[in-house]
């Protein structure tokens, strides 16, 4: 299986006492934590530096708490693709450290469709923009993301066919709600895949609360460092 990465802050305590077990009924053994960023006022000149861009600010987002928080999730995810196309890293599983599993899912992971961007398996929101479309293609395991027919929202696990390419892509659109990205863009104009496991595997909101709502300590605003390790080193 390809190597996994999880994204997830050192002081999610409660989220990773659970994890491995959580991964394992997945049919994940192997997996590699990679430190979350957190809100922090030098994510503004991180963000313009990597892409020469101001960060657009979502009006859906209510205050500049949530807005903080995104940009710290776009940060997670940018900089952990950097740091894996450094390494060499060109295909992998990417996820955040609230997914739940409901059953062993490795032969699904196993036989991905190739040939894609990325495949997205977390359904937490799903928008199917067009029922009737929609239900035609969900006879297939993976189904080809339409954004006329359909739109994945949420980003609690996903598979990279090429990290360099996703890479270039984040860094060349205006920096924004990551989902926003792969919604209106990622799945727009590049192959992917939702895979068809409906409540099969989601981010566990009854037990773990949504980061984005939760407004921490300011202790837990500060910077992590950000070291990746061996991606075959079980957790």
């Amino acid at each position: 299986m390809k190597p996994v990465f999880i994204i997830s802050k050192p002081t999610a305590h409660n989220r990773r006492l659970t994890l491995e077990d959580r991964l394992n009924k997945g049919g994940i053994s192997r997996f590699t934590i990679v430190d979350a960023y957190y809100p922090s006022i030098e994510n503004d000149d991180i963000i313009k530096d990597l892409t020469k861009k101001k960060w657009i600010h979502d009006c859906r987002l209510k205050n500049m708490i949530k807005n903080d928080r995104r940009k710290a999730c776009y940060l997670s995810h940018v900089m952990l693709l950097k740091a894996l196309v450094k390494e060499g890293i060109n295909t992998c599983f990417i996820g955040e450290d609230d997914i739940y599993f409901k059953d062993d899912y490795k032969d699904a992971f196993l036989s991905s469709p190739q040939d894609s961007l990325v495949n997205y398996y977390d359904n937490t929101l799903i928008e199917v923009i067009n029922k009737k479309g929609f239900c035609q293609e969900m006879q297939n395991d993976f189904i080809e993301i339409n954004t006329s027919l359909v739109k994945s929202w949420c980003l609690g696990f996903f598979e990279v066919n090429d990290t360099k390419k996703l890479l270039e892509i984040l860094l060349s659109q205006t920096p924004k709600v990551i989902d926003a990205i792969h919604c209106n863009h990622i799945q727009k104009y590049y192959t992917c895949y939702l895979w068809n496991g409906y409540k099969k595997c989601f981010q566990d909101r009854k037990n773990f609360e949504s980061s984005i709502s939760v407004y921490q300590d300011r202790k837990d605003k500060q910077n992590s460092e950000h070291i990746l390790v061996n991606p075959n080193e079980k957790l």
